[in-house]
């Protein structure tokens, strides 16, 4: 397996560490982000899973039960299990992020899907294929992703029924 990750947009994903107990155990992945990538649909981890932010280089702006707020470098956000957020990199420049997910469940699992989902279908921004594909692997991880507001926790499920009847496949 490995343990960096290149997506077409830029962004780097570098597992620094995987979870030898995936129920107790954190997940650590460097995340490197480009000013303007692509960024996650709003949503909460569930089951007492906590997300850790921790910048290392520049500054990136994440969402919090609908407010904005920039953490900069050498600064830590924790986003506790069940609040909705999403992030973003808006700063001009590249930004690095230390990311936990604490326990890690199966996100790791999860990102690796997602970057084969986005290197088999050659996706850099997403498309409605892309994002039937994404809805499916949100189905496949409900310990760990879950969608935030109300309009794509319908949203998704119904994508996840349609993908599944026309046999959009996604990688185990």
């Amino acid at each position: 397996m490995a343990d960096r990750l290149e997506f077409g947009d830029g962004t780097v994903w570098v597992f620094a560490s995987s979870a030898e107990d995936p129920d107790r155990d954190p997940v650590v992945i460097d995340f490197h982000m480009p000013d303007g990538a692509q960024a996650p649909p709003p949503h909460y981890h569930p089951n007492g899973q906590r997300e850790t932010f921790e910048v290392l280089k520049g500054s990136f702006e994440l969402k919090l039960d609908g407010k904005w707020q920039t953490v900069n470098e050498g600064e830590t956000a924790v986003v506790e299990a069940g609040v909705i957020h999403t992030f973003r990199n808006k700063s001009g420049a590249e930004v690095v992020i230390r990311n936990t997910h604490t326990p890690a469940y199966s996100f790791e699992r999860y990102m690796r899907r997602i970057h084969a989902i986005a290197t088999e279908r050659n996706l850099d921004k997403l498309t409605p294929v892309g994002m039937i594909a994404m809805a499916r692997l949100w189905r496949d991880h409900p310990d760990t992703m879950r969608p935030g507001p109300p309009p794509l926790r319908v949203a998704i499920p119904a994508l996840a029924a349609i993908g599944k009847v026309a046999r959009v496949n996604i990688p185990d």
